[in-house]
């Protein structure tokens, strides 16, 4: 094998489970895999639950067998899978070392020779002379763990193993698998923390579904994971997704928006609330629409947001604000915070210009404003990525205040297209319900 070939190659890989009360009934925890796997990467498999990934993992551990496709793994592989895994809850933890390395394939003389070396790495002390039922949930992936580092695998398999420990003992695991990887260890890793993702993997698979729906750079498909998290419309490639307090666009798997997404953010009497100020009470979503309600903790203040695709390259929404009692707003922005691979800006008939590089902050501020224009002026910027190449132009129906386009602090690395409001300072809002904002963005793409 040179080391170009794969060390593990997934070909139309799946996996059928059968129900025992209605034979005829067949389900797919997995379909139509196909990967290849190279020494020294690092993948990471993520998805919702009920994805496939554990199941994925089981085939390439050999635990279970395919139903269609095949794989070829060449090399050893150490699995740390279900939290106790060839543990025995009645031997002592010396006992089950042996025990789970011989299922391994770990010899008696190799955990003899390196006994000490474990027991020091796994942290847990004279516990190892104390029967499994003793210890907590930390503590037994502390000493699985500390087996497998001293197991010289060339492939490693993690399922959400460092979910579990405190924060000296996962520093410990993340030195490991640097070590592993200067040693050429493949790794193959599930876990819902998409910082710890982010941070040891070098390539990135999604499922859903069981079904690959995407593959690549970490940073890429953790994007387009949100895509899938959250209540949704879509229409042709353009997919809206509510994640928490934030919506996010996207066009295919290329994610239009990121960090915040479309969001509102308000001033009263020289506070700022952003979104996580706001309970949302109420979502209604059919078809291509969307229909949120909620109100602000601390502010008599409710909005109802609303979202509609009326086309495939359109995406149309609007604000209502319903007061309970008179407030006095100070500005309140609508934002569209893009993806910061979006690189040239442009407003009406100006020629597109492109936004910084390195996001320079003015002093006492934490936003950059490159142009404000009156709101009959559309907005726009564009992006050149290998996901997608397009413009995204906003546009709004208001007569009052202004769209803007806008480069955020350093530590956000991102920018905006933004209508911005500010009253003066004796108006007020008055109690009862009023349209505040409509809006349109027109995703195009471009070859």
């Amino acid at each position: 094998m040179t080391d170009r070939d794969p060390i593990i190659r997934m070909i139309d890989l799946g996996k059928s489970y059968r129900d025992p009360t209605r034979p005829e009934n067949m389900s797919w925890a997995l379909r139509h895999v196909t990967v290849d796997i190279h020494r020294g990467d690092v993948w990471g498999i993520i998805g919702r639950n009920g994805a496939g990934k554990s199941t994925l993992l089981k085939l390439v551990s050999r635990i279970t067998r395919p139903s269609e496709g095949r794989f070829t793994i060449r090399g050893r592989v150490y699995s740390l899978l279900e939290l106790g895994m060839g543990f025995h809850v009645e031997l002592t933890g010396i006992d089950n070392l042996y025990v789970a390395g011989a299922l391994q394939g770990i010899s008696r003389t190799c955990i003899r020779r390196n006994l000490d070396s474990i027991v020091s790495f796994s942290g847990i002390g004279d516990a190892v002379y104390q029967p499994l039922w003793t210890y907590s949930s930390g503590m037994r992936v502390r000493l699985a763990f500390a087996l497998a580092a001293h197991a010289h695998p060339d492939i490693l398999i993690l399922d959400e193993i460092l979910a579990v420990g405190d924060e000296a003992f996962q520093r410990k695991c993340f030195e490991a698998i640097r070590l592993f990887l200067k040693q050429g260890v493949t790794v193959l890793f599930v876990s819902h923390d998409m910082k710890l993702v982010s941070l040891i993997c070098s390539q990135c698979l999604l499922l859903q579904h069981g079904v690959v729906i995407d593959r690549g750079r970490p940073e890429e498909v953790i994007e387009s994971y949100s895509r899938i998290i959250g209540p949704s419309i879509s229409k042709g490639d353009l997919t809206l997704t509510r994640a928490g307090h934030y919506w996010h666009l996207f066009q295919g798997n290329f994610a239009i928006t990121r960090r915040f997404g479309v969001y509102t953010s308000i001033r009263v009497h020289g506070v700022w609330y952003d979104p996580a100020y706001v309970l949302w009470d109420e979502e209604r979503t059919a078809g291509d629409e969307m229909v949120v309600t909620g109100h602000y903790i601390t502010v008599p203040l409710g909005m109802t947001w609303r979202f509609r695709f009326p086309d495939e390259t359109t995406l149309e929404w609007s604000i209502d604000f319903h007061a309970s009692e008179p407030v006095h707003l100070d500005r309140v922005q609508v934002n569209l915070m893009l993806n910061h691979r979006f690189s040239l800006w442009n407003a009406g008939d100006r020629a597109d210009q492109p936004f910084p590089d390195d996001f320079l902050q003015e002093t006492g501020e934490d936003w950059t404003r490159h142009y404000v224009g009156s709101p009959g002026i559309p907005i726009a910027a564009s992006v050149r990525h290998a996901r997608w190449q397009g413009r995204v132009e906003m546009c709004t129906d208001n007569h009052e205040g202004a769209l803007a386009v806008v480069s955020s602090s350093p530590y956000f690395k991102s920018h905006l297209l933004q209508y911005l409001r500010v009253w003066p300072r004796n108006e007020v809002l008055t109690p009862g319900r009023q349209r505040f904002f409509t809006g349109r963005l027109t995703c195009r793409s471009e070859s």
